[in-house]
């Protein structure tokens, strides 16, 4: 799959990142992107933060490319900016960054301007997904992950994984514990 973006490898951006907390290392020497949020579980290890499941697909950058392949791994909910998506790591190192466009919005989250959105609820209920599939690829058809979906006005419309609303909103919080 090719990127249209171009990759901001900006080693000082990352200067603040550590070796990357993943319960079972990727596979050494290849560049691994952050694709997505799977679920949220239990860490019955230390019991306190919750574990999240991150979506990888291998990255070409000599070809600007994506493997089809998903590889999954869990992080513990407080690393997860170590690994926001379009992280790009190598030797469970963040070195990169896809460059995305960035916008501004102003957003009204009072109780009835947003809504929660799954591509399986939409697939089981006949609507209309909140992005073509072709345009971002998930692992699974029926994805059950929560996105939120922001009203914008003039018909248009934000989604984002409510993981990263979630963690962004919290910080470290000791409510994003308890949450």
């Amino acid at each position: 799959m090719p990127l249209s973006t171009e990759i901001l490898a900006n080693r000082e951006e990352f200067d603040s990142y550590t070796q990357i907390e993943l319960k079972d290392v990727l596979p050494p020497n290849k560049y691994w992107l952050v694709w997505w949020y799977g679920g949220i579980r239990k860490n019955i290890k230390d019991n306190i933060q919750p574990l999240v499941k991150i979506v990888f697909r291998e990255f070409f950058p000599n070809e600007n490319r994506l493997s089809e392949e998903v590889y999954y791994r869990d992080i513990c909910i407080a690393y997860l900016d170590q690994v926001q998506i379009g992280t790009i790591c190598k030797n469970n190192m963040a070195i990169g960054r896809i460059k995305f466009e960035r916008k501004t919005f102003k957003l009204n989250i009072s109780e009835k301007s947003y809504d929660f959105i799954s591509i399986n609820d939409c697939c089981k209920n006949n609507v209309d997904l909140p992005f073509p599939s072709t345009l971002y690829k998930l692992s699974y058809k029926y994805d059950k992950n929560q996105m939120l979906r922001f009203e914008l006005g003039n018909q248009n419309k934000l989604v984002i994984p409510s993981i990263d609303y979630f963690t962004k909103a919290y910080g470290s919080s000791e409510l994003r514990v308890r949450a």
